[in-house]
């Protein structure tokens, strides 16, 4: 049922695609959802997800992961502590986020404010 929804809406928007239905249900709510709530969603079994996706050349973890990423920046730059965003990311530990947030971006997640706050209109240099 939600599948269908889900395809007759993105139908209507043209972008009725394996990737678009995926990344709606990842992030609904906020949440970050799991393969098998997402499958389940789509009434679908995990592997034929993971087959859906392949066969687009994506693979579930990438997309998560690049989820998580994009809601950790939003989240650090909202003024939330690292501790905080661990928290809200699933992370069992503030550690591990900047672990994995140094991985992804190459900085820490104190730098990456840093430098985004500091690039922000407010604060860019203009030349005469």
């Amino acid at each position: 049922m939600l599948r269908a929804a889900a395809q007759r809406e993105l139908t209507v928007i043209g972008h009725a695609d394996t990737r678009s239905i995926v990344e709606l249900l990842v992030s609904e709510d906020g949440k970050l959802l799991g393969r098998r709530e997402v499958s389940n969603k789509l009434g679908v079994s995990e592997r034929s997800l993971d087959r859906m996706l392949a066969r687009e050349g994506l693979r579930f973890s990438e997309m998560v992961g690049s989820r998580r990423l994009e809601k950790a920046k939003r989240l650090l730059l909202s003024g939330n502590t690292v501790e905080k965003s661990a928290e809200l990311l699933g992370y069992s530990e503030a550690r591990s986020f900047r672990r994995a947030f140094h991985k992804a971006t190459g900085m820490s997640p104190f730098d990456f404010r840093k430098i985004a706050i500091g690039a922000g209109p407010m604060n860019s240099k203009r030349s005469p």
